[in-house]
């Protein structure tokens, strides 16, 4: 009985890896194909290259091409990391019904293949400071200031639209 209940699990889990690989495939990989995609890791990168603020913030079409090839590479960079942690995340997913069906494993495998998409959360972090690094290397103070006031309003209207969808999401009391 036991053997059967971990066969229905592997299967299961098994079944699961392959469906999410086949949606990956036909919405083109992690995150979409290159030419396909926007800088979806890069949300400040789309904030500042949008037309209300290159206009707000009076930034020149010299500086926005300079930000837009700077982006384009972290950008290519991000997509690069979020490869190797979804080929980590599969690894992982693996190792760990082996360490759960197999008794005595050590997980050893399993540590090192967290401490590896762990490393590779800090590089994405490190590519987002990046990005502030590329904003201010590119910009005036003036338009620095613009670009944060924008960031801040566009940050309200982000937490505005969470709260909203989380009270939207909340349980109602059945009615009497």
């Amino acid at each position: 009985m036991k053997k059967l209940k971990l066969l229905f699990i592997m299967i299961t889990f098994a079944s699961t890896l392959l469906a999410q690989e086949m949606n990956r495939e036909r919405k083109g990989g992690f995150g979409g194909t290159p030419q396909h995609r926007e800088m979806q890791c890069l949300r400040f990168a789309k904030i500042i290259l949008s037309e209300r603020c290159v206009q707000a913030a009076k930034i020149t079409p010299e500086q926005v091409q300079r930000l837009k090839r700077e982006f384009e590479m972290l950008d290519q960079k991000m997509f690069e990391i979020n490869k190797h942690i979804e080929e980590a995340s599969k690894k992982q997913a693996i190792v760990s019904v082996k360490v759960l069906t197999t008794p005595g494993d050590d997980g050893r495998e399993m540590m090192k293949l967290t401490e590896e998409i762990g490393n590779l959360r800090t590089e994405q972090a490190k590519l987002s400071v990046r990005v502030l690094m590329v904003i201010r290397d590119n910009l005036q103070p003036a338009q620095r200031a613009s670009v944060v006031e924008l960031m801040c309003e566009e940050r309200e209207k982000m937490r505005a639209r969470q709260k909203a969808m989380r009270e939207r999401m909340q349980p109602r009391p059945a009615s009497e």
